[in-house]
């Protein structure tokens, strides 16, 4: 796994190149456009300002290739360095890698309580609240289904420290005026359970935590997230006629299918 400080942020054919020294562009970005994973990757590299080709992998007719040269698990997100002979894996450690092998705009703070934060979001608060948000949508069925019986609550206790979080650094975002890998590794995943909730008449909104969704109205106006995210009507109608959050593993959809803001675009 890739580790925050282990310093790449260097020239040359061993190295990684930064975008001032590549006239093309230096990565390669295996994605499904609708897989809330891939999309915090998608996120950094589009607030890095990195230029990448995007490659989108159908994960309900998989190529044999990718598993074969990119990806033995055959998942994405993966990042691949072009002329470096490198892939990275796991969205998480995508995320730390971009951060610190290019340069860019900074996704961290340097140092001090605000790095801890960010960083404590990343490495375990993201999680719990990707797994509060999937019990609240199953409702008691299987996870990644969206069940009869939401259960909001199981969300919104999760919520609670996000709230805690911005309260604390004073917003808008949460680690304070600047976004961080933090808020990309947990808005994907917010901003579909509010469309799934959704289903069944509920909301993030109701949920206790007005600064989690003033966050998260914040989130969705930047041009990364506006890029990145599915239409909600049509992702909702998706999500009611497949009955699961992850119908894009065993339905094949193309790259911009749901995008349609993104037709023409790579």
């Amino acid at each position: 796994s890739w580790q925050v400080g282990q310093g790449m942020k260097r020239a040359g054919k061993a190295g990684h190149t930064t975008m001032a020294s590549r006239t093309r562009p230096p990565l390669v970005f295996y994605t499904h456009t609708l897989c809330p994973y891939a999309t915090r990757v998608a996120l950094a590299l589009r607030e890095k300002g990195l230029a990448f080709d995007l490659k989108h992998i159908d994960l309900a007719n998989k190529p044999v290739w990718y598993a074969k040269e990119v990806n033995k698990k055959g998942l994405v997100p993966a990042l691949q360095v072009v002329d470096d002979d490198l892939v990275v894996v796991e969205s998480l450690d995508i995320l730390k890698f971009v951060e610190e092998a290019f340069e860019g705009a900074a996704l961290l703070p340097e140092q001090g309580k605000q790095r801890e934060v960010a960083l404590e979001v990343v490495n375990s608060v993201a999680a719990k609240v990707v797994s509060g948000g999937l019990r609240a949508v199953a409702g008691g069925d299987r996870l990644w289904g969206i069940g009869p019986n939401p259960n909001p609550a199981a969300l919104g206790r999760e919520l609670g420290a996000l709230e805690e979080i911005l309260a604390k650094s004073g917003g808008p975002y949460l680690c304070g005026p600047d976004v961080t890998l933090a808020d990309l590794a947990t808005y994907p995943f917010v901003e579909r359970f509010e469309v799934a909730l959704g289903i069944g008449g509920h909301s993030v909104r109701d949920l206790g935590s007005p600064l989690v969704w003033q966050w998260m109205q914040d989130m969705q106006a930047r041009d990364s997230c506006r890029w990145a995210a599915a239409d909600p009507t049509l992702l909702g109608e998706a999500y009611k006629k497949h009955g699961c959050l992850d119908f894009f593993d065993y339905t094949s959809y193309g790259v911009w299918d749901l995008h349609p803001h993104n037709k023409g675009l790579r």
